[in-house]
Order: C-alpha cells, then sequence, then structure tokens
C-alpha cells in the first residue's frame, strides 16, 4: 500500500513542471499581446513627416485606393488658403506656382516638377528621369505618384477660372512600325495628354476649363542636343492669361471681319486683299507699319 502511494507521488511531482511551463507559456503570450498593442496605439499617434500641401485640397481624391490625396489634419495649419478667380499678373502666378511645388512635394515628385511664368501664363512640367518615370513606358497609364498629383492639382485649380493647355511630349525613340496608320509617338503623346487631363478633372478641374490638350511627340524636346533624354517625356499644361486663351480660341474659330482672311482660290483676289492691309490696319484705328512721328 505504501508502495503505490510513493510510486503515484513520484508521477505527480514529475508532471508538475509541465504544468508550470504552461502557466509561463501563457503569461509570455498575454505579456506580447500587450506589447504589440501597446507599440501600434503610440505608432498612430506619432504625427506626419510629409511636407505641408494646400488645406482645402480635401476634395481632391485619388483614382487609386493605394494612392490618397487628401491633406492631413495636421498639415491644414500651416498652408496657404486656396487661389480662386482669374489669375494674370506675374504676382499671382508666382502664389500658384509655389502651391504647385507644395504638392509636389507631398507626391515625393518635387525634383520630376518645375514652373516658369511666361507671357501666357504659369508653366508646369512633369518630367521623367532615368530613375523614375511620370507614365508607365511607352503607356499612357500614369503612375500613382504622377496621377496623385494631377489629382491634387486638379483640386487647386478647382477655384481658379483660368484655362488650360495641356501638351504631351515623348522622347525621339520611334516604335518599330512602317503601317501608315501605326501607333507612333503623335498617338502616345496625345493620349497622355488626355491622361492627364482625366487625372486633373477626376482631382476637382471643372471639365469646361480645359482649352485643349495636344500632343507634340518629339518635335518640342526641351534637351535638343539629347533627343532620346528621359527628360524630353513630359507632360505640361500652361494655366493661361485671359488674353492668350481668348486668342488660341479665336485662331482656330470664326474670323473677324478686321481679320485677314486668303481662300486660296483666287490669285489675284489674294494679291488685292494683302495691298489693302495697310489701310485696313489704319482704318481700324492702328497705326500703319509704315507710318512716322509728326
Amino acid at each position: 500500500m505504501s508502495t503505490r502511494r510513493s510510486r503515484a507521488s513520484v508521477e505527480e511531482g514529475s508532471h508538475a513542471w509541465k504544468v508550470a511551463f504552461a502557466d509561463l507559456c501563457l503569461v509570455l503570450m498575454c505579456l506580447f499581446v500587450v506589447m504589440w498593442v501597446l507599440e501600434r496605439r503610440v505608432f498612430e499617434s506619432q504625427p506626419s513627416s510629409e511636407a505641408p500641401g494646400i488645406s482645402t485640397l480635401a476634395s481632391a481624391h485619388a483614382t487609386s485606393p493605394s494612392t490618397s490625396t487628401q491633406v492631413r489634419p495636421a498639415d491644414a495649419s500651416r498652408i496657404e488658403a486656396t487661389p480662386n478667380g482669374q489669375f494674370e499678373s506675374p504676382a499671382d502666378m508666382a502664389r500658384l506656382a509655389s502651391a504647385v511645388q507644395q504638392l509636389s512635394k507631398i507626391a515625393k515628385l518635387s525634383d520630376h516638377v518645375s514652373t516658369s511664368i511666361t507671357p501666357d501664363g504659369l508653366r508646369v512640367r512633369l518630367a521623367d528621369s532615368d530613375e523614375q518615370g511620370m507614365f508607365e513606358r511607352g503607356s499612357v497609364t500614369p503612375s500613382p505618384r504622377a496621377r496623385a498629383l494631377l489629382s491634387r492639382i486638379g483640386g487647386l485649380l478647382a477655384g481658379v477660372d483660368n484655362a488650360l493647355m495641356i501638351v504631351g511630349h515623348t522622347d525621339a525613340v520611334r516604335y518599330r512600325t512602317s503601317a501608315a496608320d501605326g501607333y507612333t509617338n503623335w498617338h502616345l503623346s496625345s493620349e497622355r495628354a488626355l491622361a492627364a487631363r482625366t487625372a486633373l478633372v477626376a482631382g476637382g478641374l471643372p471639365l469646361g476649363r480645359v482649352l485643349m490638350a495636344v500632343g507634340m511627340a518629339d518635335h518640342a524636346p526641351l534637351l535638343a542636343d539629347h533627343p532620346t533624354a528621359a527628360a524630353n517625356r513630359r507632360i505640361e499644361f500652361v494655366v493661361l492669361t485671359k488674353a492668350r486663351a481668348t486668342q488660341l480660341a479665336q485662331m482656330f474659330g470664326a474670323s473677324h471681319d478686321t481679320a485677314l482672311v486668303l481662300s486660296g482660290r483666287d490669285a489675284q483676289a489674294d494679291a488685292d486683299a494683302i495691298a489693302r492691309l495697310p489701310e485696313r490696319l489704319t482704318s481700324d484705328g492702328d497705326r500703319s507699319p509704315d507710318a512716322s512721328e509728326p
């Protein structure tokens, strides 16, 4: 009887360490879960380190769920108001250029974006580099960052009354096709301009604000001595002054009474119209090119 009790006591003691070890594992697992939850809460409460953006661009949303164009609340207190109205003066255009540069920092594309103020308006350029392209190579699909940036810019320009001209450019590398209806750099540059228009409109730019979206293929390189350089592949848009937008619209619209229009069908009639040009200019109140001071 005593022998049986002794064996039972020994067996019970030999299993006791297993119970203690299981309890220790359970405690460690609970400790790990608590530490993981605390770490997540600390991480989510940290402020963003991204550059400040435009406070009222919350309506500019990305077309891809992986690239949000929303401006964080932490940025809102350190940025200027969204521009509104018609922009004409160089000072107005400079403010708009500064806002575009801020957005390029948010999209981490500041090295790819440049702005310049011209007599026609504000010129904004999104150019490729050897390391990164604004579009997938040979494609009309914008990169996620380029799409997000264009969408943000569309939100920025939502309240600006100026018309836009969008131009697509390629490098001089041509498609290997000899067919008359084959796909060329003309198609690629034009469709990229339209893709940029789509992204701008998705961000909030009114549909009717785009005056033209065209492609120039490789006929206007930035680096003429290096026609295949990455920088020649780019999207540009110009925030046009009112005078320049009116001039471009009239260029392809109905001719005015004071415009010189040559039919090309009657050589004598065209020659007479050219001969009467100084008289017409003078009668319209403009000084004749040959007139001198009294």
